[in-house]
Order: structure tokens, then C-alpha cells, then sequence
């Protein structure tokens, strides 16, 4: 079943400068209703790219918040309460009724339908609480600066995906996207906000060059009723330079 996206940024779309083969260019975020839930939103963020060619290496410095009472959902299941997916059952995907990070995702199918999270993805030093274990609790906000990584550059799950395919997604000016974050928030009026700052580094598909760049965007997931929302006023910044390696 298609549960058709209701996603309306707060922000300007993000779009950099005029150079083609630049890697990230902004974050896009896609949002559709929960299979199931009917009181919860999955939105879906992807590290906005110039190459279907290009590559994930890493997201760093991360601010990610939300103005969702109690944050992001997770899932009280030992192996999906924190924000690593659970990828050894292969129960993290588009549809799971679950926040948390990836680094790409295999897309089989229909293309509105689910990825499924990147086996590759890891925490780093300032992502506090990323591994799960049966003891640990449920972790429904960022820590600090969290930021994660691909442990390996070359999977098949480290593509871009056409965006195009993906209905009503709001963001970068871009057609082209690797799957980073699943984030589930509970349906509310007013309507939650989910703020995405900070670094993504891509290996560019054409120079083979790698850059990171900055970016800031704030959604808005839509309350309950509401077909779609009027985009409000004002601009979370464009992406800031980048830093050639």
C-alpha cells in the first residue's frame, strides 16, 4: 500500500552554488504516513547529491532535534531502540515504524515502497548510545554533534537514488539522494518540526574528488487531518563551502 507524502519544509530549498559536479548539495526529506500507525510520521532524509555516481562516506557535527513530544519514536525491541539499524534481521527499512541512521539502502521494487538499511553504517565517538544492547534504554533524541559513517564505500547499498521516483520531496534542489536517516514522529497540532544540521562528506561520481559540505533544514510533519501544510516563511541557510580532500 502507498501512503501518499504530506512533507512541507519550513525553509527554502537548498541548492549550492552553480558547480555541477559538487557532492552534497543539501538535505531532502520525504514524508508519508506509518503503515499501521496511523498516529505517527516516518520522514525520510537523504544527503542530497549532483551524481547518480556518487558516494556516501560520512555525516558529522550533527544537530538533529525535533519538536515531537518525546521525540523521535523508536522501538521497544531489543535490537531497534536506539538509532542503529537493525539490519541482521533485515527489519529496518522505509516502512519500519522506527527512527534511525543509515548509510544508503538496497531498493528493491516498487520505488515508493521500502529501502532497506545499510549493513555498513556506524556510530562515531560523539554518537552516545548507538549501539543497542538488551539493558540500554530507549534513546529518542540526538546526542550532541552525533555523526555516523559507512564501513565500506564501495557496497552496493552506497548509491544515490533517483528522487524523482519518490513523490513530494521537499528540500535540495536535486534529483539525486543517499538514503542517511528514518525518523518517525508522533502527529500533532500544531504540526512537529524536524530540524537536520551539519556535515556530509561524498565522494564526488565525476572528479572523484572528496568534499564536504554544510547543510540546515527544517520540515514540518503534518497533524492529523492535514492534507498538506502552506510552507511557512524564512530560510535555515544554504549549504556553506566546501573542503576538498
Amino acid at each position: 500500500m502507498k501512503f501518499a507524502s504530506s512533507l512541507l519544509p519550513c525553509t527554502a530549498a537548498l541548492i549550492a552554488g552553480s558547480v555541477s559536479n559538487a557532492g552534497f548539495v543539501g538535505w531532502v526529506g520525504v514524508a508519508r504516513a506509518a503503515p499501521g500507525a496511523p498516529n505517527y510520521v516516518m520522514v525520510d532524509i537523504f544527503a542530497g547529491v549532483s551524481n547518480a555516481s556518487d558516494r556516501f562516506l560520512n555525516v558529522n557535527n550533527m544537530t538533529i532535534t525535533t519538536t515531537a513530544p518525546g521525540g523521535f519514536f523508536q522501538s521497544s525491541d531489543p535490537a531497534s531502540k536506539a538509532f542503529r539499524p537493525d539490519t541482521e534481521n533485515y527489519s529496518a527499512s522505509r516502512n519500519s515504524v522506527d527512527s534511525f541512521v543509515t548509510a544508503g539502502g538496497i531498493f528493491p521494487g516498487d520505488p515508493q515502497g521500502p529501502y532497506y538499511a545499510s549493513a555498513f553504517v556506524q556510530g562515531d565517538a560523539n554518537f552516545v548510545g548507538y549501539a543497542p544492547s538488551p539493558v540500554s534504554a530507549q534513546q529518542n533524541s540526538f546526542p550532541p554533534l552525533a555523526g555516523w559513517y559507512t564501513t565500506d564505500a564501495t557496497a552496493i547499498d552506497n548509491t544515490a537514488t533517483n528522487l524523482s521516483q519518490l513523490n513530494n520531496r521537499q528540500g535540495a534542489g536535486t534529483i539525486f539522494g543517499i538514503w542517511v536517516g528514518h525518523m518517525v514522529v508522533r502527529r500533532e497540532t500544531p504540526a512537529p518540526t524536524i530540524t537536520w544540521n551539519g556535515n556530509a562528506t561524498i565522494v564526488d561520481g565525476v572528479t572523484g574528488v572528496t568534499e564536504q559540505g554544510y547543510g540546515s533544514q527544517v520540515f514540518v510533519a503534518p497533524a492529523p487531518g492535514v492534507a498538506a501544510l502552506a510552507a511557512l516563511a524564512g530560510l535555515a541557510g544554504l549549504p556553506r563551502g566546501r573542503r576538498r580532500h
